[in-house]
């Protein structure tokens, strides 16, 4: 088990009677408190054989932070030395590994992804929903105008069929032109992202329904063989794969670069 020592340092010990099994480590866990923002700062963190795990329960409603002066390794490893943060949100736990040759394995200060990493990672789900909203704001605003769109003949039929006729070309065209329209202006400004994209899914799920309702206009051979239609609606797989990646951020995932030790070339594992 973890010993905290007088200057607050943590080390995970090899506990005696079974030492060399792999088993040596222990958990050191931190425990927040419900509806408050808590922060603990602590010594160096030194990990030996086996695994340690640090671990931080938040309260409920609140937010816990430890922070750790350092990292440090034990027993034949060249130690790296970072400051580590870990940070607990609401009921999200945040749990961590030390292994004794892992290096940094939690980072802030010493430890940092490579500026490109960095910088992909905070911007490029902002960057995928504002350039989706771009596509679907264009595509639609296209319809609207007479002969505007190469495809708005083929996706009045598409509406046709799936609604066994009852709406006419001249205003499913502008149905459709209005729907990719709303989807592209809350993709870019971020609106409603929930409905958003799940109209978006449901745009998109109409939208390569021709490949079965028109095979001979998207096949020239099936089925591999694709005219400039059935390549027009295969290209929307990787809409949907985007569409995809925004909606796990809609319940607060995201990016987050692997960092490293400075001075080294490459990411350590975690």
């Amino acid at each position: 088990m973890p010993k905290p020592a007088i200057d607050s340092a943590i080390i995970f010990n090899t506990e005696t009677v079974t030492t060399g099994n792999g088993y040596a480590g222990g958990t050191f866990e931190y425990q927040g408190l419900n509806g408050a923002t808590i922060s603990e700062s602590m010594g160096a963190l030194t990990a030996t054989s086996g695994a340690g795990t640090v671990k931080i329960t938040p309260g409920v409603g609140g937010a816990t932070t430890l922070v750790m002066q350092s990292i440090d390794t034990l027993g034949g490893t060249e130690p790296r030395r970072c400051l580590a943060v870990l940070t607990a949100v609401s009921t999200r736990l945040a749990v961590r590994t030390l292994a004794a040759n892992a290096g940094c394995v939690l980072a802030a200060d010493g430890c940092r992804p490579t500026r490109v990493a960095g910088w992909l990672a905070n911007h490029g789900l902002s960057l995928l929903r504002i350039s989706l909203g771009i596509v679907f704001l264009w595509f639609g605003a296209l319809k609207y105008l007479p002969g505007g769109s190469p495809a708005q003949e083929l996706a009045t039929r598409t509406i046709s069929v799936l609604t066994f006729g009852h709406i006419p070309p001249s205003v499913s065209l502008v149905v459709l032109a209005t729907w990719e329209c709303l989807i592209g202006i809350g993709l870019i400004f971020g609106l409603f992202m929930r409905t958003t994209l799940v109209v978006m899914l449901v745009q998109m799920m109409g939208t390569v329904s021709p490949l079965i309702l028109f095979p001979s206009e998207t096949f020239t051979v099936f089925p591999y063989g694709l005219t400039l239609e059935g390549q027009y609606i295969i290209k929307n797989l990787v809409l949907i794969s985007a569409g995809l990646v925004l909606g796990a951020t809609v319940r607060g995932g995201t990016i987050v670069a692997e960092r490293q030790p400075q001075g080294t070339g490459s990411p350590r594992p975690t």
